[in-house]
């Protein structure tokens, strides 16, 4: 006969969340978004996006499109490793870089 498995409720609330559709997180997290403004920056909600967005960077965009000022934040958090989006700022400063000459003209 097998013994029962013991797993302690941080093992069960990770398994969950593995198996849970990443989806269903962020949807979760942007109807608590109202009232609970951390509800976005939880870390299996952070997860959930970074998935997302591994796998359509258009569904990522569809999903925070309504959130609020945070879009920023949520794209350094959830980009991934090695990944680098410049932001405007960034590439009209590497376009002036590369149109001037060391001397100076």
């Amino acid at each position: 006969m097998n013994a029962p498995l013991k797993l302690t409720p941080a093992q069960v609330k990770q398994a969950a969340e593995e198996a849970a559709d990443p989806h269903a997180i962020v949807r979760d997290a942007l109807a608590r978004l109202p009232g609970d403004k951390g509800a976005i920056y939880e870390e299996s909600v952070i997860e959930a996006l970074r998935v997302i967005r591994r796998k359509s960077e258009a569904e990522y965009a569809r999903l925070i499109a309504n959130v609020k000022g945070q879009r920023t934040r949520l794209d350094k958090l959830t980009k991934g490793e090695g990944e680098q989006h410049d932001s405007p700022q960034d590439m009209v400063l590497a376009v002036a870089r590369q149109r001037v000459s060391p001397t100076g003209t």
